[in-house]
């Protein structure tokens, strides 16, 4: 019974210093910058949704004064765009969502549950990064994950025609709770992937906001290396 006991004891305490033996989520680390990466929902994961898992958020210029959010693989050295949240002592914290970008500071701009605006597609709450000095609030990061403000729903993404381009680009989509996914679209969550956010030249003509009050975040060190099963 003795020796019974002290094997349990030993085999314990040998799973307590071994980390392989404790389960554990995706790694987290926290940066003033970070990409948004899309991290398809579905399972199994197949068709359009295996083509675009682990695409980074960038934009596209869609004539004035549009930026429309798509989806784009991650590549070594640039692609996406590095956003960042935004919080003064004069607001208390409250976070914009930010990225830099040829000296603007475009923000993710949300359509409401009443906008279906063009150039978005018929039906579509498109999502767009716009630039300008008024930043705003439509959408915010919570627990590693992009959320509208607008309420409760869900990002998707979907292989849309983008009139400008004459062309067919995965983009970025809202679905508000309540209504159904666009037929084609798969459901997304954009999650915040650690990156670095580069200085920019401040108080310039042409840069309308400063990094003086960028607030640190969680973020996933690796989207797409993370086991997600755990």
């Amino acid at each position: 019974m003795l020796t019974k006991s002290i094997l349990l004891a030993t085999l314990a305490a040998l799973a307590a210093a071994n980390p392989i033996a404790r389960r554990s989520g995706p790694e987290t680390s926290r940066s003033r910058g970070w990409k948004l990466i899309a991290n398809v929902t579905e399972s199994p994961i197949t068709g359009f949704g295996a083509e675009i898992n682990h695409f980074q958020v960038t934009g596209i210029h869609i004539g004035p004064p549009y930026n429309r959010a798509v989806l784009y693989e991650q590549y070594e050295g640039g692609g996406s765009r590095i956003f960042y949240t935004n919080g003064s002592t004069e607001q208390g914290g409250t976070s914009q969502v930010l990225t830099d970008s040829n000296g603007f500071s475009p923000h993710f701009h949300m359509q409401r549950p009443d906008e279906f605006d063009l150039p978005a597609n018929d039906k579509s709450h498109a999502t767009f990064l716009q630039p300008g000095p008024d930043a705003g609030d439509d959408v915010k990061l919570e627990d590693k994950r992009l959320v509208s403000r607008f309420g409760a729903g869900k990002f998707v993404a979907c292989k849309h025609w983008v009139q400008y381009y004459q062309s067919l680009w995965n983009v970025v989509d809202y679905v508000y709770e309540g209504e159904e996914t666009p037929e084609g679209c798969v459901d997304i969550n954009l999650l915040a992937q650690c990156d670095e956010l580069k200085p920019i030249e401040e108080n310039t003509e042409w840069n309308w906001f400063s990094h003086a009050h960028v607030v640190e975040e969680e973020c996933y060190v690796d989207v797409a290396g993370a086991d997600w099963s755990l």
